[in-house]
């Protein structure tokens, strides 16, 4: 005896899987988000010695003469190539010759990157690099804090 059986359903079984994709994405990009905001706040609540250090060895904390460099230190999340989620501190940044160039590095790397998610950390004065080759800490703790929180993730999502 054959059973023959026809799905008159298949496109919504389709679109329940689709869904359930979505769903995990989502969460992912919150989750990153979380993440990306807690590494910022690391960067950005650094401790900066007084003026009186200018001149003397102060390491590993560069002194935070106008705030700008810190509040320049921005993420985003991006899926597909697109902002999702992103705090990028514009508004924070007085005005200065170095103008915050968050957003410029943010597009830049969003290009490269169209397809799947992605947490994107910079600073955006244009002489973060400088500070930091000078050796003081403009984002290296928040990337250790920010590999750190990604290997959990990563241990949380290889349980599912």
């Amino acid at each position: 005896m054959n059973i023959g059986v026809e799905f008159d359903n298949l496109q919504s079984v389709e679109d329940i899987i689709k869904k359930f994709g979505e769903k995990q994405r989502e969460v992912i990009v919150k989750r990153l988000s979380r993440i990306g905001e807690k590494c910022v706040n690391v960067a950005r609540n650094l401790p900066s010695p007084t003026a009186e250090a200018a001149g003397k060895k102060h390491q590993p904390n560069y002194i935070d003469w106008t705030s700008n460099l810190r509040h320049s230190i921005s993420y985003i999340v991006g899926l597909d190539g697109t902002i999702r989620i992103a705090d990028l501190r514009t508004d924070k940044v007085k005005e200065s010759p170095n103008k915050n160039l968050s957003a410029d590095a943010v597009n830049e790397i969003l290009a490269k990157s169209d397809k799947g998610i992605i947490l994107i950390m910079v600073a955006g004065m244009d002489y973060a690099k400088y500070v930091s080759q000078k050796g003081y800490d403009v984002l290296d703790s928040a990337v250790l804090e920010m590999k750190a929180e990604f290997q959990k993730l990563v241990s949380l999502l290889n349980k599912i």
